[in-house]
């Protein structure tokens, strides 16, 4: 076979540096420089102004590439047989060879000198993989492993700058999903890997975290471990679970008070319960005990934990003893991933271990291995919490964690509580939603003249611009031809006519994915063996709250359920009260408009909330030029400009709120555009530009505290609202970081409010049982008597009056209420 002919590109830097980098390959400037240098390119000058950044300079390091030549196309794949990278081609070996000689007498030069490279970084999955024969570089980034190429040297393991600056280039819109928390993670770790290679650097040999662990598997053993916390200020603790038929059934429990020991307690060994049901209530005795004390508990997301405990065991932890270095390092670090594997590689020198605790093949590793894991967790734990701490502390973001400990009681509270639900009614819900599906399926074929698979996107695609010849739809992300919702209904405004074969089937096509999403999302949403549907709770990079899944494994999102449409009233409606109960909800009103106008120093608009005036109403005349002297008849007609068609006052009134929410956080008209057609609300696009070009013009404050709250952004990137809770903004300063920032104090501040005041209702109003936080509104329920109501009411309404202080003046956000016999049929009270 032909050898490669590009130059070879040696290695650069000093012999005698303490810190050693090893790429992939170089690249074209790599190759092309004069002479041949490695990291010349986009990838290396990222990793020199990495290094200049932590206080590094690159003449202080020495760095090489595993393969020596620029392989064709740039891609590594070149050098090896497989596509998974694990075979070495001829050529591969032999580069493989030189550089184990290379580092061979390195090694031999620091043995006899005691100067030279004490750690290897390998840059990237192929470099970790040549040098430790580890794959998964996502896993195994910030450990450090011995070396298998050439034993005696130690390798950490971090990104390869290329990937780190692909995804900082990335186009906003193609970063969705779990490739936006990999760019929004990506500079941060890697930035935090060189700081950590500084510190290997200062020693050649592989230091390992020494940790005694305990398996408290008798009665006696667990008296002795007990007594061995007492007198201690800070433990951390640690579940294990097994999937049962109704939830997760506790398998261990482990206890750390100190980094270097901890101790597992076994409830099931060898698919069997391990005590008797006389011992397992003296253990449970024991760990209530603890849990009662005033050492505080220390918790990885103990929202799991103690949702399972609080359930299934009926624990409780005291109040103000509570700590989680997950919620912890979320205070300071939104945008970071906050699982134990990610703070263990930046605050630990333990290797990855989290694969040790897996299900493999739907079954579980052996029980004194899952001991193991679960004794390491805890000690894990104990020994990231310090640090934590320090960053609390020195970034001045403890006041949130502080806050977000004093809302999670309410919040474990709803978790475990879950809401009851009619299940006569959710099986009559959910033959009409089949029989809806079924008859637009039906439609469908019939219209098509064959059967189709709806489901295929292929399948649709081909029937709407191939058969019917629709003109083309394309995703804006990925920019290939789509038929999703959006799509859909952009035609849908093309094809406006009901009788054309066209409107028809798209609308039908629309309604078949409604009624399939409702079917399957909610109406047949697992309901748990108490006859409830759970949920869980989490914090996002505002500090709102999200909702998924439930930690006993049913249930779902409940905060996405249609709150205007009849379909969603129709599920909500079966979400009923305990008997012999109502509910009971407050929703602010118009909060985060308030919030901006306020902020904005929009005294006219202050005026206006605070006269009680309706503010939506007033600028709705605003917007669309209409009469100041026009009253507001939901009824009335009144034409659509531009238009040859009229609408009712209250279709522009929802519109106006839509154009003002999109306006105070600098929203483009296309971005509005596509989020009014999703909604179904089907205006133009010129009709969009229009009303945000005379938002801008006619409220000239809001744009000008846009303007401030990006020129801090640019300045510090640091916001910090009223609550106190301090954001830095870390990336690119890209449109859509200035729109998140705009959008940051007002989002936050209200999605905390509610928190705080579903927290203050819990601890002081022991009638009201908060069920459901959802967006702005608290769902709880109490006694059916008007008496209970009314008190309750007032209850709820003082723990949600929440003054805030903006600009010395003081914001008090009101709330109005509602009760009803199902979540679906509440109605105004106003007791």
């Amino acid at each position: 076979m032909e050898r490669l002919k590009t130059n070879i590109v040696g290695p650069d830097g000093s012999l005698t540096s303490a810190i050693c980098f090893v790429g992939e390959a170089p690249g074209e400037e790599e190759d092309q420089a004069s002479p041949p240098r490695p990291f010349v390119g986009p990838a290396g000058r990222l990793h020199n102004r990495c290094l200049k950044t932590v206080g590094l300079l690159r003449s202080e390091t020495l760095i090489r590439n595993v393969f020596s030549q620029r392989p064709p196309r740039n891609d590594s794949g070149y050098f090896f047989d497989d596509k998974k990278k694990t075979i070495l081609t001829w050529e591969g070996q032999e580069h493989v060879d030189e550089l184990e000689k290379w580092l061979g007498r390195l090694l031999k030069l620091r043995e006899e000198t005691g100067v030279g490279p004490n750690v290897l970084v390998a840059l990237g999955a192929v470099a970790m993989m040549i040098l430790t024969g580890k794959k998964r570089i996502t896993k195994w980034r910030g450990s450090v492993l011995p070396c298998t190429l050439v034993p005696g040297f130690k390798v950490y393991c971090s990104f390869h700058p290329s990937y780190v600056n692909r995804l900082m280039n990335e186009r906003p819109e193609a970063l969705q999903g779990q490739k936006k928390v990999q760019a929004m993670n990506a500079l941060p770790l890697y930035l935090k890997d060189l700081q950590r290679a500084e510190i290997q650097g200062g020693f050649p040999e592989l230091r390992r975290p020494k940790r005694n662990f305990y398996i408290a598997d008798t009665i006696q053993r667990v008296g002795v471990e007990f007594g061995k916390l007492r007198g201690e200020k800070n433990v951390s603790v640690d579940i294990e679970t097994l999937q049962g038929a109704d939830g997760p059934i506790l398998w261990k429990i482990g206890f750390s008070p100190t980094p270097d020991y901890a101790f597992t307690i076994p409830f099931i060994r060898k698919l069997r319960f391990h005590w008797s049901l006389a011992e397992e209530m003296w253990v449970l005795s024991l760990i209530s005990r603890f849990f009662l004390s005033k050492t505080k508990k220390i918790f990885q997301g103990g929202s799991f934990d103690l949702s399972i405990l609080g359930r299934y065991r009926g624990l409780r932890v005291r109040t103000n003893t509570f700590e989680d270095t997950m919620l912890a390092h979320h205070a300071s670090f939104p945008y970071l991933k906050k699982g134990l594997d990610t703070l263990c590689s930046i605050h630990t020198w333990e290797p990855y271990y989290k694969d040790e605790g897996k299900v493999w093949d739907g079954r579980r590793i052996s029980d004194e291995a899952e001991e193991i894991y679960n004794c390491k967790d805890c000690a894990v734990t104990r020994e990231i919490f310090p640090p934590i701490l320090k960053d609390l502390k020195d970034l001045g973001t403890e006041e949130g964690y502080r806050r977000t400990l004093y809302v999670f009681p309410s919040i474990l509270y709803m978790q475990i509580r879950g809401v009851r639900i009619d299940l006569e009614k959710k099986k009559e819900l959910t033959k009409g939603f089949e029989e809806k599906v079924l008859s637009s399926s039906t439609m469908i074929n019939f219209l098509a003249k064959r059967i189709l698979n709806i489901n295929s996107p292929q399948q649709v695609s081909r029937l709407l611009y191939s058969d019917f010849d629709m003109p083309i739809q394309y995703d804006t992300k990925t920019r290939k031809p789509t038929t999703d919702k959006h799509a859909l209904q952009k035609l849908l405004q093309k094809y406006i006519d009901p009788e054309t074969e066209n409107h028809k089937l798209l609308k039908t096509l629309l309604d078949y994915r409604k009624f399939e999403k409702l079917r399957n999302t909610y109406a047949e949403m697992e309901v748990d063996s108490d006859g409830r549907i759970h949920t869980s709770y989490g914090w996002i990079t505002t500090w709102r709250l999200n909702s998924s899944e439930s930690h006993f494994g049913k249930g779902g999102n409940l905060q996405n359920i249609p709150i205007r449409s009849e379909e969603g009233r129709q599920v909500r409606m079966l979400f009923i009260p305990d008997p012999g109960r109502i509910f009971l909800s407050r929703d602010y009103i118009q909060a985060e408009a308030m919030f901006v106008a306020w902020d904005a120093r929009d005294t006219r608009l202050m005026n206006l909330y605070s006269k009680g005036i309706d503010v939506h109403w007033e600028r709705t005349k605003e917007l669309f030029d209409m009469p100041q002297s026009l009253e507001y008849n939901p009824k009335k007609l009144w034409k659509v400009p531009g238009l040859e068609v009229s609408m009712p006052l209250y279709w522009f009134r929802e519109l106006t709120k839509k154009f003002v929410h999109g306006g105070n956080y600098k929203m483009g008209p296309n971005k509005q555009h596509a989020i009014l057609v999703s909604e179904g609300i089907y205006v133009s696009l010129s009709i969009c530009k229009s009303a945000m070009n005379s938002f801008r013009i006619k409220n000239p404050l809001t744009v000008q505290w846009q303007g401030r709250t990006e020129e801090k952004i640019r300045r510090d990137r640091i916001l910090i609202t009223p609550l106190g809770r301090k954001r830095e903004f870390r990336g690119r300063l890209t449109d859509d970081l200035i729109r998140s920032a705009i959008a940051f104090k007002p989002q936050s501040t209200v999605g905390e409010m509610c928190q705080l005041g579903t927290a203050n209702t819990y601890r002081e109003e022991k009638r009201f049982e908060p069920l459901l936080n959802v967006h702005d509104e608290i769902l709880g329920q109490c006694r059916d008597d008007p008496e209970t109501i009314r008190e309750c009411s007032r209850s709820l309404e003082k723990g949600m009056r929440i003054p805030l202080k903006i600009h010395g003046e003081t914001l008090v956000i009101p709330s109005e209420a509602a009760i009803g016999k199902s979540w679906g049929e509440m109605e105004d009270y106003e007791g």
